[in-house]
């Protein structure tokens, strides 16, 4: 997944502390393609986890009648985590930032090149 890791390590360079970002399937779970800037993580962890969330999400969302699932934002005592569905519906971009960064201009980052991953992805 070449072409997906070059345009993730794009969207890192305008994503102040990013912690990782990686594209998931939200099928089953895995990790399609995935960087971390950090060394102790471990994505496979929080990529099942928040994909789990996101694949439930898009379900509740849906048959509760409020539209399609575009993204969601999560907040820890220690960081930001922004999960942005893709077009069709089959990926999730997961990216983890700390709180020292602003998760507006993730989320705007994110929006521009979600159609440029999902193009690049099978």
């Amino acid at each position: 997944m070449g072409k997906v890791d070059d345009i993730l390590m794009e969207i890192k360079e305008h994503v102040e502390d990013a912690i990782f970002t990686a594209v998931v399937s939200l099928e089953d779970g895995t990790p399609v393609a995935g960087q971390t800037f950090k060394e102790d993580v471990d994505l496979e962890v929080p990529t099942a986890f928040f994909s789990d969330v996101a694949r439930r999400s898009v379900r509740a969302s849906k048959e509760s009648g409020f539209g399609a699932l575009e993204d969601a934002v999560f907040t820890t005592e220690e960081q930001f985590i922004i999960m942005r569905i893709l077009p069709g519906g089959e990926y999730v971009h997961i990216l983890s930032m700390g709180r020292n960064g602003n998760w507006g201009i993730a989320k705007v980052a994110m929006q521009r090149y979600a159609q440029r991953l999902r193009e690049s992805l099978p």
